[in-house]
């Protein structure tokens, strides 16, 4: 649509009935004519000031390129006139004037008319700003914060600034709003109805982006408020994770107290609460202002929704767990979902509530394909489902009412958003959908699709949030020798006594089943040797290499049976599995002896000695009144190398198994995850600050190791701490076997839909 670019009050009319008209398009024509003119009439045309001094914007002064923007700041300097009863930049001559629009900041339209409510004053800012940027995106935008403040006029502080009193000329101020407020309609509506005389009305469609500030990226899907008002989103920058809450009306976000570690927020019905989850915490606070108190423990949150009747649900684990109910005030945590393990089910995540407060919608992986996708829920009877889902699919779905029996699914298929129109009475979906033709990040594992949607906003991301982390090899330079193209959640690599293989879990992003995977590094192929629903983890190698030692069964801090198993290493199947020999065990090394486990209950950490025949028994080899743990056996067979907490702190010691009793500490600042190099000339360690440290060895006559001065390897960091070693060593110690964060661009940006239905016409 042609810019106006001579936006002025001798140009703007009110009518008999009150209806503004925008006249003399002079300027505008004559720009639509320039602009299909041959270009070298064009450039005679270069340092022509088009428009009226005092109603021209910075860039259109500069002779600059300029958009709508430049009307937008013609409305605000009237809309200054009219609030403030002066102009804001004219002074005694038109090149006075210029320069003051170009170079002077006016005062606050609220200094000079204390009766000005805040928000307004704050608009009127806005739209004079230098900067076309930090303006309002567009008149669709301007028309939308409008639209928020007659909704709420208390939002924001709608009551006069403390400031003094108006000039005799605000007594008349009902016509200087009424101006004011039709002035600023009659842009909007031209923008909207494509003319000037449009007749003023909410626009039914309008898309614009937010632009997080610089270093800061999405770390979960938005969240649009029930009464569309604002959307709330985890975001990460240099300083960590917390929460933010935009106003549609706003210009910037703000961060929310009290919310560092967030992510995964959803809003209470009424808009008036917000849930998220922190560090394993599901926590809840009033907005704004209030503070977070927790109400349930998630250790690996995959969401939650809080229904009218003052229930929350949400997915606790992301792996062996249904879904849980809570009362939104606090109390006793049960079941809303039963996982059908039989059935090959390993995860309940994603609920959303449908009107009646008592049915829901949630998300089922399954290593049974058919099985995926979307279900209905209920509160009042949990349920395993033995029957198809509602929608097969591999995302996770919203719902958005339309009226008290009927809304619409929204889900992320083949990266587009597609919608399809629910009865919630009836609890049947319709069998043909719409797409909107945007680009939306599709559910992960960890992170639900990116999008939210109420009845008047969508809101979407076009990535999803980075996840997992990839395979890397280097040398003792830390010069890259391979990275593995695909980014995916897994663990432990360990390679093969022959360095040829490496070993590995791997978690299926559709299944989501954590098994074993051996890949061979020369050819590039890899086989999958575990098939089980529950997770099957740390992986070691047999001593010829031809088979592989894990545990299977949940992971710590849950419940449920463990097992070591024993599987062959070209994936032909499972030879023997046996129980831990405590509550629960790592598999760490494997010896000529057996298995090295690390067993631990509620009172002890100690490491044993396993048969790996499966034959029972076992016997403690370390078991002090202290943790340790992570012990490696040393290539001759007669010292480990292990973690210790005696100190108070992780140290790493080696210790003699054969002989007399000996034990050295190898490191002095802290220490974890001890590798062997295979000829035993080198010992490596994880420092507290994840850097990669070698020591190396020489071995005396009797079989003792003496230990060197310890170096730091300039490889990646590794990372510190404890649940089995993050990398691995080839066996002559010349590669570095890790796992690198996957460095893809983060979400950075979120697309914001004003009439999104509008779309689907």
């Amino acid at each position: 649509r042609p810019r106006n670019r001579d936006l002025k009050p001798e140009n703007t009319f009110i009518r008999s009935d009150g209806a503004v008209k925008i006249l003399d398009f002079g300027l505008a024509r004559l720009q639509s004519a320039l602009d299909h003119r041959p270009s070298e009439d064009r450039h005679t045309m270069t340092g022509v000031i088009a428009g009226t001094a005092g109603y021209m914007a910075p860039e259109q002064i500069k002779g600059e390129t300029i958009d709508a923007r430049a009307d937008l700041f013609a409305l605000g300097v009237m809309m200054y006139e009219m609030l403030a009863g002066q102009h804001p930049f004219r002074r005694a001559s038109t090149f006075e004037t210029l320069h003051a629009v170009i170079t002077i900041d006016p005062p606050d339209v609220s200094a000079l008319n204390g009766t000005v409510p805040a928000r307004i004053a704050s608009v009127v800012m806005r739209l004079l700003n230098k900067a076309p940027d930090a303006r309002f995106h567009s008149a669709a935008d301007l028309g939308w914060t409008l639209q928020q403040m007659a909704r709420d006029p208390a939002a924001g502080g709608s009551g006069p600034s403390p400031h003094r009193e108006p000039a005799s000329w605000w007594r008349s101020r009902p016509l200087a709003w009424a101006g004011a407020s039709a002035l600023a309609v009659a842009l909007l509506a031209a923008a909207w109805g494509g003319r000037p005389d449009a007749p003023a009305q909410a626009p039914r469609l309008a898309q614009f982006t937010w632009a997080l500030p610089p270093e800061t990226s999405l770390a979960s899907a938005p969240a649009v408020s029930p009464d569309s008002r604002h959307i709330a989103y985890a975001a990460t920058d240099p300083s960590g994770t917390r929460l933010f809450v935009r106003a549609l009306g706003s210009r910037d976000p703000s961060a929310v107290p009290g919310t560092e570690g967030a992510g995964l927020p959803f809003w209470s019905p009424d808009g008036r609460s917000l849930a998220f989850f922190a560090r394993g915490i599901l926590k809840k606070l009033t907005w704004p202002g209030g503070a977070p108190t927790p109400f349930a423990e998630a250790p690996f949150p995959l969401g939650g929704s809080w229904s009218r009747s003052g229930v929350v649900i949400f997915g606790p684990d992301v792996i062996l767990s249904g879904l849980r109910r809570v009362p939104s005030a606090g109390g006793r945590i049960e079941p809303a979902t039963l996982l059908d393990v039989a059935r090959g089910d390993n995860s309940h995540s994603w609920p959303f509530f449908l009107p009646d407060g008592n049915h829901f919608l949630y998300f089922i992986r399954s290593t049974d394909d058919t099985r995926r996708g979307v279900y209905v829920g209920r509160v009042d009877r949990p349920e395993a489902h033995t029957v198809a889902p509602l929608w097969r699919t591999d995302s996770n779905a919203v719902y958005v009412e339309r009226s008290e029996t009927t809304g619409d699914l929204l889900a992320v298929v083949n990266g587009r958003i597609e919608v399809r129109q629910f009865d919630a009475a009836r609890l049947t979906m319709a069998t043909d959908g719409r797409t909107i033709d945007l680009a939306a990040g599709e559910t992960m594992v960890n992170q639900p699709a990116m999008l939210s949607a109420s009845s008047d906003v969508l809101a979407v991301s076009a990535a999803t949030v980075p996840y997992g982390n990839r395979l890397e090899i280097v040398d003792r330079q830390g010069q890259r020798l391979r990275l593995w193209d695909e980014a995916e959640a897994q663990n432990w690599p360990r390679v093969s006594p022959d360095g040829r293989r490496l070993a590995r879990q791997r978690v299926d992003k559709l299944r989501n089943n954590p098994d074993i995977w051996v890949e061979d590094l020369e050819r590039g192929t890899a086989v999958r040797i575990t098939t089980a629903v529950e997770p099957d983890i740390q992986p070691v190698w047999s001593p010829d290499g031809l088979h592989v030692a894990y545990v299977s069964g949940n992971l710590p801090r849950r419940t449920g049976k463990r097992v070591l198993s024993v599987a062959a290493a070209d994936g032909t199947g499972v030879l023997r599995t046996f129980p831990c020999p405590g509550e629960y065990c790592e598999p760490t090394d494997w010896s000529s002896d057996g298995l090295i486990v690390n067993v631990s209950d509620a009172r002890t950490e100690d490491v044993w000695l396993v048969p790996a025949a499966g034959t029972g028994g076992g016997r403690p080899i370390l078991a002090e009144a202290f943790p340790e743990r992570d012990a490696r056996i040393a290539p001759n067979g007669r010292w480990i190398a292990y973690v210790s907490e005696e100190s108070g702190r992780p140290e790493v010691s080696a210790r003699s198994l054969a002989g007399p009793p000996a034990r050295i500490v190898v490191s002095a600042q802290g220490g974890a995850q001890p590798v062997w190099r295979r000829d035993g000339s080198e010992l490596f360690f994880v420092d507290p600050q994840g850097r990669l440290n070698g020591v190396p060895v020489k071995w005396t006559g009797a079989g003792s190791p003496a230990f060197g001065p310890v170096s730091s390897l300039p490889v990646p960091r590794v990372g510190f701490g404890h649940w089995g070693t993050q990398y691995d060593v080839s066996p002559d110690g010349s590669r570095v076997y890790l796992l690198r964060r996957n460095d893809d661009p983060p979400p950075r940006e979120i697309h914001v839909v004003l009439g999104w239905r509008a779309l689907l016409q």
